[in-house]
């Protein structure tokens, strides 16, 4: 090892003052170069991908906050019912209009409508529940699908929204 070192001392002795100081000017540039190549280069590439991921978030950001509009929208244009008359009268008019044959449908206490579907078609099930968030702003509290010889057997619950919920 010393063999190499020694070799290249012996070299670097052998040059005139002028010749090594060019030779160590050209060393210095060569490493600067080195460096800047060795950090800038990546680093404008991350600075690249940080901006990009930026502008994605960004955009993502005033996607969700024009949903939320829309949705805060949909909560004052289609205020939801204030008694279970006016939710059953709801239910059973979407429900009509969908093609869907409730079975029964009964108060679930003072503020709750139980509605109970023996048969129905996909489509026409989506499409009434559908129709009830559009039209009226309501959805059911719960909901219990079971499959029964290819159509499907539901038994759902609308509760009342109270006030400042």
């Amino acid at each position: 090892m010393s063999g190499p070192v020694e070799r290249a001392l012996g070299w670097w002795q052998a040059r005139e003052l002028r010749e090594r100081r060019m030779l160590a000017a050209m060393f210095l540039a060569l490493g600067a170069f080195i460096a800047w190549y060795g950090i800038s280069v990546p680093l404008r590439g991350l600075r690249d991908d940080a901006r990009a991921r930026h502008e994605r978030a960004a955009s993502e950001l005033l996607a969700t906050q024009a949903a939320a509009s829309e949705i805060e929208a949909l909560g004052t244009v289609r205020p939801s019912p204030d008694d279970v008359q006016q939710l059953e009268s709801a239910v059973l008019d979407a429900a009509r209009a969908a093609g869907v044959a409730i079975s029964r449908h009964r108060a679930d206490g003072p503020a709750a409508l139980q509605v109970d579907i023996e048969s129905v078609a996909t489509p026409a099930l989506l499409s009434w529940l559908d129709a009830l968030r559009i039209e009226h702003g309501i959805a059911p509290d719960t909901l219990d699908v079971t499959e029964s010889s290819g159509a499907l057997r539901v038994s759902a619950r609308f509760a009342l929204v109270e006030a400042g919920t």
